[in-house]
């Protein structure tokens, strides 16, 4: 299930457990160390309530882009965009895709940056970010086989420890620091749900790997059940920290999920539990990155019509690199990006231009097969 053959000299093909296991290390550890924080600081206690809300819109987001990467049959994101509007909408959304792919790995390593300053203020971030980056370059090089069959053999173990930290958690946690609920009404709510909606929508870029997958007919009922997963796998670090320090201190910290693991004492089993964090997302934003740096060489090369993906990979590397360097390190900034802007961008990006696509396609085929059934009745019945 989880060997990759070659398909053509610019495609792989590979499982769809690999496939989802790509999208759960992709999106999980940033979501954990970064969009928890977010949501807490809006909903507070109800943040539970804001992954309720957020499960069912999951769904549908789910099936939009299943749906789609059904649809796009051997075409990716980028090709589909131009098969269905044309030449030149084509090329800008690209060029559009190409950028937004780019941005969100540079943000991702401007952010874990950020974090390892703070819990490791006398080790120059320099050091992680070169291995990092070392890391990442191979990855693009080598390919989506590569980072496939690696995210494969190591996320059993990132979820492992993260299992394993929810039930040492489960003794401090007091869960009746969750109410009252909708003590501050609905809003708050419906703005924690929001920015699950866009780490949702962040997974647009799956969409340039759909044409890879060995079995794209089982993606839809598939993608249902990842919804539901994801759901799941969001309830332990947005409600964890407000049941261990409350929901006023939980708001202000600055990762909330990795202050309730320093926190836990685990002893004599383990000694610090801190470092189940950084292990965590250490990896996770070499996945991210990685899987966004991949897809746009990969946009980048379909769109100049390059017959190698991985030609690209050592500027489109450097660029990420460089951009994540320069991004100023302002956490009061960051946040006012990440909680107003970015989902604006993400949701239009991610949400708003797939869903059209989708329906476009729709449209699409049904003319195509309208016409074709039209030409049969035209053609003379033989006597």
């Amino acid at each position: 299930m989880g060997v990759s053959t070659l398909k053509t000299s610019n495609r792989t093909v590979i499982s769809n457990l690999q496939y989802f296991s790509l999208l759960v290390g992709g999106t999980i550890a940033f979501a954990h160390f970064i969009y928890s924080h977010i949501v807490i600081a809006y909903a507070g206690r109800d943040g539970w309530l804001s992954v309720l809300f957020f499960g069912v819109l999951c769904q549908v987001m789910a099936f939009a882009f299943t749906k789609l990467g059904v649809l796009q049959g051997e075409r990716s994101l980028v090709q589909h965009i131009t098969y269905v509007w044309g030449k030149w909408i084509g090329m800008i959304l690209s060029t559009l895709y190409i950028v937004y792919f780019i941005f969100i790995a540079s943000l991702t390593l401007h952010l874990f940056a950020s974090f390892l300053g703070i819990i490791y203020p006398r080790t120059p971030t320099a050091i992680w970010l070169f291995f990092l980056t070392i890391a990442i370059v191979w990855a693009m090089y080598s390919g989506l086989e590569v980072m496939a069959r690696s995210v494969e053999m190591i996320l059993p173990f990132l979820l492992f420890l993260g299992i394993l930290a929810t039930i040492l958690a489960m003794p401090d946690r007091d869960y009746s620091q969750l109410m009252p609920i909708l003590n501050n009404g609905l809003l708050p709510v419906w703005r924690g749900s929001l920015i699950l909606v866009t780490m949702v929508s962040e997974m647009v870029v799956f969409n340039m790997i759909a044409p890879d997958v060995q079995n794209q007919k089982n993606l839809v009922k598939q993608g249902f059940i990842m919804a539901f997963v994801l759901m799941i796998m969001m309830l332990g670090p947005i409600t964890g920290p407000v049941m261990i320090f409350g929901e006023k201190i939980a708001q202000i910290l600055a990762y909330p999920t990795f202050a309730e693991l320093q926190y836990l004492d685990a002893k004599p089993l383990l000694e610090r539990l801190d470092l189940f964090g950084v292990v965590l997302w250490t990896f996770g934003a070499y996945f991210r990155v990685s899987i966004f740096g991949i897809c746009a060489m990969r946009a980048v090369s379909e769109t100049t019509k390059t017959k190698r993906y991985n030609a690209y990979s050592i500027p489109v590397s450097l660029i990420i690199v460089g951009l994540g360097l320069i991004m100023p390190i302002d956490r009061a900034d960051d946040f006012s990006f990440l909680s107003a802007t970015y989902p604006v961008i993400s949701i239009i990006m991610g949400l708003l231009i797939p869903s059209l696509l989708l329906v476009s396609t729709w449209i699409k085929n049904a003319l195509a097969k309208r016409k074709q059934m039209g030409r049969k009745r035209a053609q003379p019945n033989p006597t």
